[in-house]
């Protein structure tokens, strides 16, 4: 008899093991996350970026990936490229799942190609570049992100979170390191010795007028086709925010 309780015993360990294994096992349901936004490297790209630009460094907030979050998983139905309307600057972004391998890193990347498209001296965008200043925004110092696999089981699509938000016209300039400028008149510094150095008299008037002659503006090369993402899809449409207003 004893026996036989043991083998009963053993049998009824091994079935409910078997049942949780199948439960740790079991692959989440369509609409869970499908991104990987690990805080670390999303945060750590982020920083970079910020700091290529002369800009100082965000830190993780809970909060506002939590917002983040919420606000991606009202997304899993039609996975639409739409702002939450919320107290934060926001950046989204869309890939096809899983050719795109969309992730936090990579979603910083691909908004950071937009940085070309500023304008330093005339303070505006050429084209789409309100997600790369939202990135480098100097007061913009704590991020959030999530993500979601949309139901279709066909795209993932990311959210960042930043506050204070950025991207308000009137403080553009104030807000963003003009580190363009800075590499621009170092140009004409440079260029101003290598005058006076091919120059026996120096550095003439007319020289120095020809320097400062106004030149054609420059024209708007697309970013390269060989993009780190090569299947998402940013949002082009201006998320500039007016003081007051949510972005």
């Amino acid at each position: 008899m004893k026996n036989k309780s043991i083998y009963g015993y053993i049998i009824i360990v091994v079935t409910l093991l078997s049942v949780v294994a199948r439960v740790t096992l079991a692959q989440p349901p369509k609409g869970h996350p499908g991104a990987d936004i690990n805080p670390q490297q999303t945060l750590a790209a982020h920083n970079k970026a910020r700091a290529e630009d002369g800009v100082g460094p965000m830190v993780w907030n809970d909060t506002l990936a939590a917002y983040a979050q919420s606000f991606a998983n009202k997304r899993i139905g039609d996975c639409a490229l739409t702002h939450s309307s919320g107290p934060y600057g926001e950046n989204i972004i869309l890939g096809r799942y899983p050719d795109s391998n969309l992730s936090g890193p990579v979603a910083v990347g691909y908004w950071m190609e937009e940085k070309p498209n500023y304008n330093y001296k005339l303070n505006k965008c050429d084209f789409a570049c309100h997600d790369y200043t939202q990135i480098v925004w100097r007061n913009s110092v704590r991020l959030g992100c999530g993500s979601v696999r949309c139901q279709n089981d066909a795209n993932v699509w990311i959210i960042c979170s930043y506050d204070p938000p950025g991207n308000i016209p009137a403080e553009l300039r104030d807000h963003l390191s003009p580190i363009a400028v800075v590499t621009q008149n170092r140009a004409i510094v440079l260029h101003l010795k290598l005058m006076v150095q091919s120059h026996p008299t120096g550095l003439s008037k007319n020289n120095l007028l020809k320097l400062f002659e106004p030149r054609p503006p420059l024209e708007y090369k697309p970013p390269s086709e060989k993009r780190k993402c090569p299947h998402c899809m940013a949002q082009l449409v201006s998320n500039f925010a007016e003081p007051g207003d949510a972005p």
